[in-house]
């Protein structure tokens, strides 16, 4: 069965025409299908270029007609103009039509403005809907799959009438990798039918970014990591290359004294001095080795720092578009990941200067629900019964677990209770060695470990659930108000962070942003070395983004 496709500028009376062969032949003919493609003036030009495009064709002119094979697949066939598709007609059906002038002028006339109310009434509808604009930078990192699903199928998001009438856009943005691959992701999610979805968008560039933004989550674009991973596999390679070919060498020189002597005081004589040999050259290739090595760690820092310029280009402009183009009064900016997010947050708050900067958040709540495990783990317990765990510091570097409030519930010990009961952590756990040491090596480590299993999937679930955590602390879903969470900040007035740096402590999270937590914080000489190291870290880090500016 063939279908036919009838385009054109909804004024043209040569279209006006087409249409009228094309009922003709629908009414007389059980199995042709005729589908109209009615386009105004004035955005007709660019429609058929695109259109054009996207099929490899050449043509100019309204109307265009092609014929698609339904139910067959393949790509549609290009017939051309008016007169091509006459032609075929006559040919194929016998199917001729005539049609005056003045009949082809009131058709198109009727065309047009049955165009132009199709499209009014569109604008008028799309006027009463006002979706929530949710924005992914970093759309292909691994964590971005995991989190749509969960993103749009709860009530995450407030709504200025009823939650029956919240929709979501979702825009899916980045800037490393392929188009392909960005728009496959952009299928799946639209194949997925989840209810808050209004449309999904997808960008490979900076032309529509963070425009009306309501929530904005910035995720590690994870090919600039593979790329450098990559790089120094093969730096890698090379070595073992070149360490082969010279055992190689040894081999075929000790081969050659063989054959070369038959005396066996002589083979002696030779191989002593071979080995003298292999030692000088074995000397000399580990002067070389440890050159290499220092060459490498110069490179691998040279590599760093232009990685940070790299972020600090890309943040600073993100950081800018949100000024301009975002919901500013109501916009939430997290920054979520592993690498730098600290740096990524300042980045953000100090080029939108229109934003109230606690409208922006680097995500600590996965070191913190890691920690939560760990402390269960160590007694016998639930990470779920563990809580009030915070994280102070650099999120991507120097940080402190504060147990300090921390509380577990259902624990086997000498007093129990019911389920409401709880005793605090630090009466219950008393291997000191093992929270100062090795509980804050394990939550670092994390990061590391979990990257490295296959696709990063434990790290980009944890990336997830800990973005979900704070949306809901965010707008009030299933958390009490005045919730504590761990978040890096921009800090202001904060007694034990300068002004000015974003760091990871504990704060309120409400709607409109977050408050610091002061009351009932204790600050001892380890937390305080800690913070220290925290902000030394980050202001070296801001040095090196920023040294090509």
């Amino acid at each position: 069965m063939a279908r036919f496709v009838l385009a054109g500028r909804a004024d043209c009376p040569h279209l006006a025409r087409a249409q009228l062969l094309g009922e003709q032949l629908r009414a007389s003919l059980a199995d042709f299908q005729v589908h109209e493609i009615l386009v105004q003036p004035d955005e007709w030009e660019v429609w058929l270029d695109h259109t054009c495009r996207a099929h490899g064709w050449s043509h100019s002119g309204s109307p265009v007609v092609w014929r698609e094979l339904v139910g067959r697949g393949g790509r549609a066939l290009l017939l051309g103009g008016l007169a091509d598709f006459l032609e075929h007609c006559q040919q194929y059906y016998g199917v001729v039509t005539d049609m005056s002038s003045e009949m082809m002028l009131k058709i198109a006339a009727e065309n047009r403005e049955a165009e132009e109310k199709r499209k009014e009434e569109a604008q008028r509808q799309a006027s009463l809907l006002q979706p929530f604009h949710v924005w992914i930078a970093g759309a292909l990192n691994p964590a971005c799959p995991i989190l749509i699903p969960h993103l749009l199928s709860e009530r995450l998001f407030p709504s200025s009438s009823s939650a029956s009438s919240l929709v979501v856009s979702l825009h899916l943005l980045h800037l490393e990798g392929e188009e392909e691959a960005l728009r496959a992701l952009r299928t799946e999610t639209e194949e997925l039918a989840l209810p808050l979805l209004h449309q999904v968008t997808a960008h490979a560039g900076l032309e529509e970014a963070f425009r009306d933004a309501d929530v904005v989550i910035l995720l590690d674009e994870q090919e600039v990591a593979v790329r450098e991973e990559q790089e120094r596999e093969k730096v890698e390679e090379v070595r073992e290359d070149k360490d082969e070919v010279k055992g190689e060498v040894r081999g075929e020189k000790g081969d050659e004294v063989k054959d070369e002597v038959e005396d066996e005081r002589e083979v002696r004589e030779k191989v002593e001095e071979k080995e003298g040999e292999v030692r000088a050259e074995m000397e000399k290739d580990a002067r070389d080795e440890e050159g290499e090595e220092k060459d490498e760690e110069a490179r691998e820092t040279q590599r760093e720092k232009e990685l940070l310029q790299r972020v600090s280009m890309r943040y600073r402009r993100y950081g800018q578009l949100i000024g301009e183009r975002a919901n500013v009064r109501g916009v939430a900016v997290m920054v979520a990941g592993d690498a730098h997010l600290n740096l990524k947050c300042a980045l953000l708050t100090e080029n939108a200067p229109t934003v109230d900067p606690r409208r922006f958040v680097a995500v600590a709540t996965p070191l913190e629900y890691a920690a939560r495990a760990r402390v269960a783990q160590k007694l016998g317990g639930r990470a779920a019964d563990v809580t009030d765990v915070r994280v102070w510091g650099n999120l991507s570097g120097a940080i402190h677990l504060d147990l300090q409030r921390a509380r577990v519930f259902n624990h086997a010990g000498a007093i129990q209770g019911p389920g409401f009961f709880s005793r605090p952590v630090l009466e219950v756990l008393h291997d000191g060695n093992w929270l100062k040491t090795d509980l804050p090596a394990m939550v670092s480590g994390r990061r590391a470990t979990a990257a490295s299993e296959p696709q990063g999937r434990a790290a980009s679930m944890s990336i997830a659930h800990g973005i979900l955590v704070v949306l809901k602390a965010w707008n009030g879903v299933s958390h009490p108000e005045g919730e504590v969470l761990s978040l890096g900040v921009r800090c202001q007035g904060h007694p034990y962070v300068p002004d000015g740096v974003v760091c990871s402590i504990p704060v309120t999270v409400m709607e409109g942003g977050w408050s610091p937590v002061l009351e009932g914080v204790h600050v001892g000489d380890e937390l305080r070395e800690t913070l220290q190291l925290a902000v030394d870290q980050l202001r070296r880090e801001k040095e090196d983004a920023c040294s090509d500016l």
